[in-house]
C-alpha cells in the first residue's frame, strides 16, 4: 500500500511463578486415647501440605521439626515423635514444622492411664 506506515514493537513479558509455601501441617495420630505409664506410642505421619496443593509426608528426624509436651510430668515426646506416659493424666503432644520463615504447627492429644 503506497503511503503506509510500518510499526514494529517488541513486546517484552516476564512470567512470574507464585512461590510454593507452605500452608498447614498434619499429624497423625490425632489422639493417642489410652497410653498407659510408662508405655510408648509413636506419631505415625507428618504431612506438610504447601500453596498449591501439594504435600510432602516428612520424616519424624526432619530438619525443622520440634515436638514438644504441654505438660512433661503426663506425657513426653522425643526427638523423633516417640510419646511415652509418665503419669495419669492428659497432655498435649505439638509438632511444629519451620521452612524458610515460615512455621506451621499441629497437636496431638494423649491420654494417660495408669
Amino acid at each position: 500500500i503506497e503511503g503506509a506506515i510500518t510499526m514494529k514493537d517488541t513486546v517484552y513479558v516476564e512470567v512470574r511463578e507464585e512461590p510454593v509455601i507452605l500452608t498447614s501441617l498434619d499429624v497423625l495420630p490425632e489422639t493417642i486415647p489410652s497410653l498407659a505409664v510408662g508405655g510408648t506410642d509413636d506419631i505415625d505421619l507428618i504431612r506438610a501440605n504447601y500453596s498449591d496443593g501439594s504435600h510432602e509426608d516428612l520424616l519424624l528426624d526432619a530438619a525443622g521439626l520440634i515436638y514438644s509436651s504441654s505438660n512433661e510430668a503426663v506425657a513426653t515426646v522425643s526427638a523423633i515423635g516417640v510419646v511415652t506416659g509418665v503419669s495419669a493424666g492428659t497432655a498435649t503432644i505439638t509438632v511444629s514444622y519451620t521452612e524458610g520463615v515460615i512455621t506451621e504447627t499441629d497437636t496431638v492429644a494423649v491420654t494417660v492411664t495408669e
